[in-house]
């Protein structure tokens, strides 16, 4: 289950780490509209040198961000395939979105879940289960004890020198053994007292993991509908609201209405929150 995890962990941040690039790309291809849109003043004497050289710094800054990224992700490609047991080709093949089940409407379900088939707390249990076994046996033998048993031997006919045959009779023989633990009762008693005090000093702790692990999943789904419902307002509202501000603020400065600076801060707008809405998404999966 471990391993299962940590593959598919490895998974979703690869995806993820290809969607941070995609959307440096995005965001690299506004930069260069900015900086065409400055060329265009700058030959028209509407602008100076200096807006023309950082708008291409602005570009320039977001090559260099996706040189780094696709550097974080040839990473994580290759802990994933380490995972695996393969060897990882040169070039990095795009992934698939990642299935992510969807939310239960309760924690509760995760809780019951967990009750049946988290391993730690199973093996409380089950070790509960032993020590109560082992109190009943050595309960049961401080108890007298009585031993019956019987046998039957069949005899053959006893030929004698002479010729004569003398029949003999089957053999038949019963015993029985009663015994009294006067010296080892007591210690089987002790015993069995000392499985059962184990017995539910296990249950008390299963027990107490068993609400701690509810505590733990009761959070985690907390978390997690926080991050979701926070990328579904990021996806649906804030992003696009981001993209029709900066294609209002691009039309501004190409009239003349809107400096540089504030279209600039209008593109940085659209990357922080679209980075946002990926590292929403990432810890949602």
């Amino acid at each position: 289950l471990d391993l299962v995890a940590a593959a598919k962990t490895a998974y979703v941040e690869l995806y993820y780490h290809q969607r941070v690039i995609d959307d440096l790309e995005r965001q690299r291809e506004l930069a260069e509209q900015i900086a065409v849109s400055v060329r265009s003043r700058v030959e028209a004497n509407l602008a100076g040198m200096d807006e023309l050289n950082a708008a291409l710094a602005a570009m320039w800054r977001l090559d260099a961000e996706i040189l780094t990224h696709h550097n974080d992700a040839h990473t994580a490609h290759h802990q994933l395939d380490a995972l695996r047991g393969v060897l990882s080709p040169d070039d990095m093949p795009a992934v698939a979105t990642p299935a992510v089940p969807d939310l239960p409407d309760t924690f509760l379900v995760w809780t019951d879940s967990a009750r049946a088939n988290y391993a730690p707390l199973r093996q409380m249990l089950h070790q509960a289960e032993s020590y109560r076994l082992n109190a009943m046996a050595s309960n049961r033998m401080s108890w007298p004890m009585l031993e019956l048993s019987a046998s039957y031997g069949i005899r053959e006919d006893l030929v004698m020198d002479d010729g004569m045959v003398e029949p003999q009779d089957n053999m038949w023989n019963f015993g029985a053994t009663f015994s009294l633990p006067i010296f080892k009762g007591r210690q089987e008693k002790q015993m069995s007292r000392s499985m059962t005090a184990m017995q539910r000093q296990m249950e008390s702790e299963a027990a107490q993991m068993a609400k701690d692990v509810d505590g733990e999943l009761r959070a985690l789904h907390m978390r997690a509908e926080h991050f979701r419902d926070a990328a579904k307002m990021y996806e649906d509202k804030i992003v696009p609201a981001d993209d029709e501000a900066f294609k209002t603020a691009l039309a501004g400065y190409s009239a003349g209405r809107t400096s540089l600076p504030d279209l600039l801060i209008y593109a940085m707008t659209i990357y922080r929150d679209r980075t946002a809405l990926t590292d929403l998404q990432l810890s949602y999966a």
